[in-house]
């Protein structure tokens, strides 16, 4: 699990209202491919805080490469898209959620530090895209990027 803060707008921040949000994610790895690339599923939920009130949840894929270890450091790389369901398309004051389903591009630079062979203390740095890809009315989107902390659990 990896839980942490999103501040937007970060791109176009001139026509965009400010939505900030907690964002918690579950994750498990889907499949490995080798020892550096690995699919992940995501389960995420997020609040807002700021900005129009309201939630986003959904589900995510991420590819991620994991980069050469460095004694218990293990810095990685991530992208990934999923689907999201949110409330805050019912606030007609904002522009930036039209749909009730929207769409979430997202990008992550992190590091695991390996506590034990089963165990990693994480931090993440994302890029967190939420859009409707013009299929509502509204559609301005958001832009954000959020700081992540969490553990993973290794099942070996």
């Amino acid at each position: 699990m990896i839980a942490g803060y999103v501040v937007s707008p970060v791109i176009e921040a001139s026509n965009r209202t400010d939505m900030n949000y907690t964002m918690a994610n579950v994750r498990f790895e889907w499949m490995r491919f080798d020892n550096n690339f690995r699919m992940l599923g995501e389960i995420t939920y997020s609040k807002t805080v700021t900005g129009p009130i309201g939630y986003l949840a959904g589900g995510t894929l991420l590819l991620r490469y994991d980069f050469e270890r460095s004694g218990n450091l293990i810095p990685y790389a991530q992208i990934g898209v999923g689907v999201l369901y949110t409330d805050l398309s019912k606030d007609y004051s904002q522009s930036l959620v039209g749909n009730e389903i929207e769409f979430n591009p997202q990008a992550s630079f992190g590091v695991r530090y390996l506590i034990d062979k089963n165990l990693s203390l994480d931090a993440e740095a994302m890029f967190h895209h939420v859009s409707n890809a013009g299929l509502g009315d509204r559609n301005i989107g958001v832009n954000g990027v959020g700081g992540f902390i969490g553990l993973t659990y290794y099942w070996r």
